[in-house]
């Protein structure tokens, strides 16, 4: 069946109930980097550093290398 997509998200955990807390490249995350999607074995998930935002547009990827964040 053909599930829209707010029906799938009220399925799961939502974004600020399943990530308390996001540190990438020793710098805090950005809530609006964290794009959602859904996969239908897991149900919600979420991923970051895609390059683009929840909306679609695009953001910095964030990098790291063992001096810290560039």
């Amino acid at each position: 069946p053909n599930i829209s997509r707010s029906s799938k998200e009220q399925l799961g955990l939502s974004k600020s109930d399943f990530i308390y807390n996001c540190i990438a490249a020793e710098k805090e995350c950005n809530y609006d980097d964290i794009k959602w999607f859904y996969f239908s074995n897991y149900g919600n998930c979420f991923a970051i550093n895609t390059g683009l935002n929840e909306t679609g547009h695009k953001v910095d990827i964030y990098k790291q290398d063992e001096r810290g964040y560039n």
